[in-house]
């Protein structure tokens, strides 16, 4: 079980994930275009984004963050959908996404493949792209419940990520919705993805490395 130190920094950085997000949108104010596709778009998906993060956050503190993996998950493929929106010149990818094309998300194998290419193109750390490929098993398999007995049949994989590893993914996340919403506006967002991956990177423990390290090591030592 996560410390009760561990469960206030998970939703801190969320929480400055999203004064970020209030306050650049909040500069932007009525120069905002709802009928501009672009802008519509990124304010559908920024929106969306909050609101499964705040989910994320509730359950980290109610002792669920186990049951975080899919939401941080959707986190992902929402950020990189609002990436691809807000580097794309002509505005088809927004309209797209505006007359109904699914944003892929990782529901099956395939569609984790794909994503995992999108996501590598975009430059996301490798941490996010290791959690993408990992969350259906740490969450089918979970861990111990409530069951009496129930720690006996612990069926996750010896490198399961830990509950603060699914919340620090959804923060790194909402980092790639701020890179998006720093392309479309620059002068509003400057920076802000960068301070929010140093602050993740400083609250991390020093003897504990990124998620994509400890996968990578992990592969290593189970590789013949």
């Amino acid at each position: 079980m996560t410390g009760n130190r561990d469960k206030q920094a998970h939703p801190r950085w969320l929480e400055i994930a999203k004064a970020r997000i209030d306050n650049g949108l909040s500069r932007l104010g009525k120069s905002l275009d709802s009928s501009h596709p672009v802008d519509r778009a990124l304010m559908v998906l920024t929106a969306r984004m909050v609101s499964v993060a705040d989910a994320a956050a509730l359950l980290c503190l109610r002792d669920h963050g186990a049951e975080a993996p899919p939401l941080s998950a959707a986190l992902i493929g929402f950020a990189a959908e609002m990436r691809e929106i807000a580097r794309d010149s002509d505005e088809s990818r927004a309209r797209r996404f505006l007359d109904g094309e699914p944003v892929v998300l990782c529901g099956d194998s395939r569609f984790c493949l794909e994503l995992d290419g999108r996501l590598k193109s975009l430059g996301f750390q490798e941490e996010l792209r290791d959690a993408l490929r990992s969350w259906h098993i740490v969450f089918v398999r979970g861990g111990p419940g409530g069951l009496p007995w129930s720690h006996l049949f612990d069926a996750r994989p010896a490198a399961a990520a830990e509950e603060r590893d699914w919340i620090e993914a959804a923060a790194m996340a909402m980092g790639h919705a701020l890179k998006a919403l720093e392309t479309r506006w620059p002068k509003v967002f400057p920076g802000a993805a960068e301070d929010l991956w140093s602050e993740i990177g400083r609250g991390r423990p020093q003897n504990r490395p990124a998620r994509g390290q400890a996968g990578e090591q992990s592969r290593k030592e189970n590789s013949p």
